[in-house]
């Protein structure tokens, strides 16, 4: 019943945007309103404790997989923007990102300092950068250069 109210609310919330729009540009006189169902109860649940996180993380491959999840659990960005994370965005001089805000979901750049737990997984990512392509080595502009995006 919950995953029903949170689509149905979706739903019913773009027909009434569309419907507004028409009204907006003079294709219809008015707008019906629209009743959203109670989400009160919707609250997100089954977030893991710093524990069970390093437990799961444990048992995921190293192919680069772990460190993108372990990043995110870090720094709480979405899966799209550390999916987007470039090598021109991570300024080891000044010890910081800063990720455009073309990457973000609110349009909003993102900087982060590069200390702790963050520096040693940039430096275990720089290390895997670059990768045998024939006779030479190709370096990825991407810090998780994956399938994970």
């Amino acid at each position: 019943p919950i995953e029903l109210s949170w689509g149905f609310n979706r739903i019913t919330q773009l027909l009434r945007q569309a419907l507004e729009l028409a009204v907006e540009r003079g294709h219809l006189v008015r707008s019906p309103k629209f009743k959203q169902l109670d989400e009160s109860k919707n609250a997100r649940m089954g977030f893991l404790d710093a524990a069970s996180f390093r437990r799961l993380l444990a048992h995921l491959p190293d192919d680069g997989l772990r460190d993108f999840v372990l990043f995110g659990y870090l720094c709480g960005w979405r899966k799209g923007s550390i999916a987007s994370l470039r090598w021109e965005d991570v300024d080891l001089d000044s010890g910081e990102i800063n990720l455009a805000g073309q990457f973000t979901k609110n349009g909003e750049p993102l900087k982060m300092a590069i200390t702790g737990e963050i520096a040693e997984l940039i430096a275990r990512r720089s290390e895997a950068r670059a990768t045998k392509a024939g006779s030479g080595l190709l370096l990825s502009s991407l810090v998780f250069p994956s399938r994970w995006k």
